[in-house]
């Protein structure tokens, strides 16, 4: 098999084994596999800071369902996209200068916490 997974992270080799074979239009290996395995890097300061605005809203993932909200003013809110007794929910954190990325993900656990405390 061209990949194993050891202690959370993905050993790959760069052969033509089988999923290179199906994804050979990804010349840097294995990546796309991460992302969809949820093993995708976590948003930056500086990433965050070099995020433009564009023409309509978009957002960028951090994990978990917890995303950055770029509208086109240029403002850059912290979202979470959860399900709750099967609806679909939005919960904010507040504005990126205002929370940093750290604090968003703090507040991010404790939502969880408190929401699988209420579902049991």
């Amino acid at each position: 098999m061209p990949f194993s997974i050891q202690r959370g992270t993905i050993k790959a080799d760069f052969g033509w084994g089988y999923f290179r074979g199906y994804f050979p239009f990804y010349p840097w290996g294995y990546f796309p596999l991460a992302i969809r395995w949820g093993l995708a890097v976590t948003l930056t300061d500086t990433g965050i800071r070099k995020a433009k605005a564009k023409n309509t809203a978009y957002r960028m993932s951090d994990g978990g369902g917890l995303y950055l909200f770029v509208t086109p003013p240029g403002g850059k809110l912290w979202r979470w996209k959860y399900r709750f007794e099967g609806r679909e929910k939005l919960m904010s954190f507040g504005g990126y200068p205002d929370v940093s990325p750290s604090l968003a993900r703090e507040r991010h656990l404790e939502a969880r916490k408190l929401l699988v405390s209420r579902a049991e």
